[in-house]
């Protein structure tokens, strides 16, 4: 199990890489949203609250800046990301004997009943549904 775990915590930190960078012509409070966004994404004690803090900003205009330049409110952001996240893991078969409860620690969710409401929620389908689906697609 350590090794996946490091194969979980290194596909994760893969993904966090990949996320993009706030363009240098928006707002300082926009692009330091989206830097601590990025940098916390999978922390479980991330908040909006606590990023809006970090920015300097208790207001509501933050996330209306946030989503007029970046497309998505900063909810929205960490729950897209989080779930694109997850479907890399999830249909890694390298990974495939690890459990959703793990995945969804990884992607800072409490537990796993968090994660399967909002990924059914987003893709209509419980995450190990998907998982299996994805897998049988790809082995064929």
């Amino acid at each position: 199990m350590g090794k996946n775990i490091n194969s979980l915590e290194s596909l994760v930190q893969d993904y966090r890489n990949e996320l993009p960078e706030p363009a240098p012509e928006w707002p300082s409070e926009v692009r330091e949203m989206m830097l601590f966004l990025n940098e916390h994404l999978f922390d479980k004690n991330l908040s909006i609250k606590k990023a809006k803090s970090n920015c300097y900003s208790n207001g509501n205009n933050i996330s209306t800046l946030f989503k007029h330049y970046v497309g998505e409110s900063p909810k929205e952001y960490v729950i897209k990301h989080r779930l694109e996240a997850g479907k890399r893991l999830l249909t890694n078969r390298h990974l495939s004997g690890v459990t959703i409860f793990v995945v969804s620690i990884c992607l800072g969710y409490s537990g796993s009943g968090a994660f399967s409401h909002m990924f059914k929620k987003k893709t209509g389908m419980p995450p190990s549904e998907w998982r299996e689906k994805k897998l049988a697609e790809v082995a064929e």
